[in-house]
């Protein structure tokens, strides 16, 4: 149905002899495939000339569990990576100018481009993984990803971000029982269940957004009643057991993304490593599922051994279980004329 439709896009489509402007709206939609808290997609763009520019739809923040809107721009930053990779495909430089306009805060960046190369047609190439990529909420195998496969996610972090990667049993399973008890509070508070309800989707849904009951897991029929029961009570009481073990039994390795100040541009560049880092994954056949962390921890700071603000949590590893895709907005839906 036209909100899944979005999933499909294929490098053959790109207008190869449009103008450079048909080009940039092309790669905008690999943009609109980015990961969002509860898929709420708080961009819109516009294009003129060889220029695309970002903007931040306030009214798509999510003003209980995004009071600062830090993880919009890290959906913001994901988006852009998409952009960036997409780009580079298609032989084309990038340029980022961001923040452009003081007096318009919700004006995120302009980002320029300029042709330099040919396409070299490379079937491994990270674009190619961007529309596959999902989040997969189920068990995985008790196999440990290659050493190669983290080398190339360490080497993502810069002086402002940092990507740690924690497979010790030990650690894992004191992040487990911090981040599990920290959502349970979070759960207890009625308002951010209230927000959270008005993103549960069924699985018959004709949303552009929000979080169908399958990509949970539900069948069907659960995924009817499940948003009802999510506004009204802490569900995951209920799931608190089998939570615990998703994280601690059946998550070879987690990753925590995290910065150097808590401040919008630190989460663009969480944004755009983050999603660089489950695509690189994807491209691995290694299945990432996300969630969010406290960021103001101490005790997660420590048990990181580091003085960031931890931004994002994905575990990773195998499994052959197939997840599906949460919908999206169309384009023309979040292209300002």
């Amino acid at each position: 149905s036209s909100n899944y439709e979005a999933l499909d896009v294929d490098v053959k489509e790109i207008p190869k002899h449009g103008s450079i402007e048909e080009q940039l709206i092309f790669f905008l939609r690999y943009a609109i495939l980015a990961p969002s808290s509860h898929n709420c997609q708080p961009w819109s763009f516009s294009v003129r000339n060889n220029i695309i520019s970002v903007f931040l739809e306030s009214e798509r923040v999510l003003s209980v569990s995004d009071p600062n809107a830090l993880l919009a721009h890290i959906a913001i930053g994901c988006a852009i990576e998409n952009i960036d990779i997409a780009a580079n495909f298609f032989g084309f430089d990038v340029s980022m100018d961001l923040f452009p306009d003081d007096t318009r805060p919700n004006f995120i960046a302009n980002l320029n481009f300029t042709k330099s190369s040919e396409v070299i047609i490379n079937n491994d190439h990270l674009i190619f993984f961007i529309p596959t990529r999902r989040s997969n909420r189920t068990p995985y195998e008790n196999r440990i990803p290659e050493i190669q496969f983290f080398n190339s996610l360490l080497a993502q972090s810069s002086e402002n971000v940092q990507v740690s990667v924690i497979t010790d049993h030990s650690t894992k399973n004191n992040i487990a029982d911090l981040i599990i008890q920290w959502r349970l509070d979070l759960f207890n508070d009625q308002s951010f269940r209230q927000e959270l309800f008005q993103y549960k989707r069924n699985n018959f849904t004709t949303s552009h957004t929000g979080m169908p009951g399958f990509t949970m897991g539900f069948s069907n029929l659960t995924s009817l009643f499940i948003p009802f029961l999510i506004k009204h009570f802490n569900v995951l009481r209920l799931s608190k057991e089998k939570d615990l073990q998703l994280l601690k039994h059946q998550t070879p390795a987690f990753v925590i993304i995290s910065s150097m100040h808590n401040t919008k541009q630190d989460a663009l560049k969480v944004g755009q490593v983050f999603e660089r880092c489950i695509v690189e994954a994807e491209r691995s056949n290694i299945q990432t599922s996300i969630s969010t962390i406290p960021r103001n921890n101490t005790a997660l700071q420590s048990l990181l051994e580091t003085k960031f603000y931890p931004q994002i949590f994905f575990r990773l590893g195998y499994t052959n279980e197939k997840a599906r895709h949460s919908p999206r907005f169309n384009l023309m839906q979040v292209l300002n004329s």
